[in-house]
């Protein structure tokens, strides 16, 4: 009983530490728009879904966390056996990967972003539910 409220509590703390990450800007993922140089290489793997194709063999990516879109978007380009994969809009998958630095674009607002790199290795489409 004692341990179950200490883990709870633990999960607590976790997540408020988080969030006061995140309200800082002090997170992983500002942390590599900041300094790029120092985190790449860094192996990354998850889940997403794909937002657009930008060029060949290039996406926008949205991350999946706990089953659900996480918020930050990633640029994506494949590499090595990913090639051979069809990924295809609105795709969900799961890849494999380093962090390779940052890219900027102009949205279709006139607006520049600036995102972090994934060089993909391996990616694989996760199948339609029906």
């Amino acid at each position: 009983y004692t341990v179950g409220i200490v883990l709870v509590v633990l999960g607590l703390i976790a997540g408020l530490s988080n969030v006061k990450a995140r309200s800082e800007g002090t997170d992983w993922y500002s942390l590599i728009i900041k300094n790029p140089t120092k985190y790449r290489g860094t192996a990354e793997e998850g889940h997403g879904c794909i937002i657009q194709q930008i060029g060949h063999n290039e996406y926008l990516m949205n991350k999946y966390l706990m089953n659900k879109i996480y918020g930050d978007s990633f640029y994506i380009k494949l590499t090595g056996s990913a090639l051979y994969v069809d990924v295809h809009q609105d795709d969900e998958v799961s890849y494999a990967g380093v962090l390779d630095g940052i890219y900027t674009y102009t949205t279709i607002r006139n607006e520049t972003r600036t995102i972090p790199c994934i060089a993909v290795s391996y990616i694989s489409v996760v199948p339609k539910k029906k």
